[in-house]
């Protein structure tokens, strides 16, 4: 690529400061099956728990709350709270 090609309209540095920002991860974010293990998919789990135990935490604020993206029922969560939780430093922002 030269340097004053663009890509989707818009200039190779542009288009790489804008994947370095979604690579952070701050910025990135997993799906449940991620964050508890699928075996079946052989998926190892960050947190060993069950998909009742970690709704439950949600709902009591112990865990991070999902976000959804457009229409979508499917939950992601943000890896920096997920990391933050393993490491023992989360703190929920939800008001009870």
């Amino acid at each position: 690529m030269t340097t004053g090609e663009k890509i989707f309209g818009i200039g190779a540095r542009e288009a790489q400061e804008i994947h370095n920002d979604i690579a952070r991860p701050e910025n990135r974010l997993i799906r449940l099956e991620q964050i508890i293990g699928h075996e079946k998919k052989g998926i190892p789990p960050l947190i060993p728990m069950s998909r009742q135990g970690w709704v439950k935490g949600v709902k009591e604020g112990r865990h991070p709350q999902p976000v959804y993206l457009g229409n979508s029922r499917i939950p992601f969560y943000r890896l920096i709270e997920i990391l933050d939780l393993v490491h023992g430093e989360y703190k929920s922002e939800r008001v009870i």
